[in-house]
């Protein structure tokens, strides 16, 4: 099973972060510090795809979860077929799960489809002829999809992609949000806290778990980011997404530049 959907099933928040350096190394830092997963990002990112089944193979060692946010744009209302065959190779080199930012409901019906595909680390054989139908169940069963919604036509379309037959998690793209909304990174403004408790609800009535990323207006401090986990843990997430790790390194990293002493305390301790 899936170390994020694990705490979810068990009542708890599951805590991701956003991976934006594409580095195997990160990977293990971010794994035993106690990530449950990482969502790769090739939308926007470099990573490549050998890059990727590297990084996915470092999170397996601490049971990580990794989760690739495959290429797309959502924000031109059409299908792009294209999404489903990125999300099944994706699944294909081993990773735990797949994201898309939709923008159609047939977008993600196609990526349900391919969360059923057997295809597994497809270097591997690890079933015989009479296991094949017990495997494919099983692989199914831990996949885990998730579409993005961060678009116009995916907000348009909350309550018709929530009711969707086999969907397990839906996850939100906060600052696209608001940005649709009028309302661009004020994450807390009233507009965009009525569609969060919209889409809650509506995953909430179709036994859907449902995340969402932090912000970057709440991603510069940890006090910031711990009291913004707790806001939203009470609007009703199952699981939130640390900012991408470039960001937050470059906001912790930015704190502790601005500690170096002066020249006269570096005087007085000579």
């Amino acid at each position: 099973m899936s170390r994020l959907m694990d705490r979810v099933a068990a009542g708890e928040i599951a805590l991701g972060s956003m991976d934006t350096l594409g580095s195997p190394r990160v990977t293990e830092v971010m794994a035993l510090a106690g990530i449950d997963a990482l969502l790769i990002d090739q939308m926007f990112c470099p990573t490549d795809w050998e890059t990727v089944a590297a990084m996915v193979r470092s999170a397996r060692n601490f049971r990580m979860d990794t989760i690739v946010r495959v290429q797309g744009f959502p924000w031109v209302d059409r299908t792009d077929h294209r999404l489903a065959v990125d999300a099944v190779r994706a699944l294909g080199v081993g990773a735990t799960g797949v994201m898309i930012s939709c923008s159609t409901v047939e977008e993600v019906e196609q990526l349900i489809e391919v969360s059923k595909d057997w295809h597994r680390d497809i270097h591997l054989h690890p079933f015989g002829d009479e296991e094949f139908d017990d495997y494919s169940e099983k692989v199914a069963a831990e996949g885990v999809v998730m579409p993005l919604i961060e678009s116009e036509g995916a907000i348009e379309r909350i309550d018709e992609i929530m009711a969707l037959p086999g969907l397990r998690a839906v996850s939100l793209g906060m600052t696209d949000i608001s940005r649709m909304l009028g309302q661009p990174f004020d994450y807390e403004h009233a507009a965009v806290e009525a569609f969060v408790e919209r889409a809650v609800r509506s995953a909430r009535a179709n036994d859907v778990a449902i995340g969402a990323n932090l912000g970057y207006r709440y991603s510069r401090s940890v006090p910031d980011m711990g009291a913004r986990m707790e806001r939203m843990a009470a609007m009703g997430f199952n699981f939130l997404w640390l900012q991408n790790n470039g960001f937050v390194v470059q906001w912790l990293y930015h704190q502790l530049a601005s500690l170096r002493p002066g020249r006269a305390t570096a005087e007085a301790r000579a």
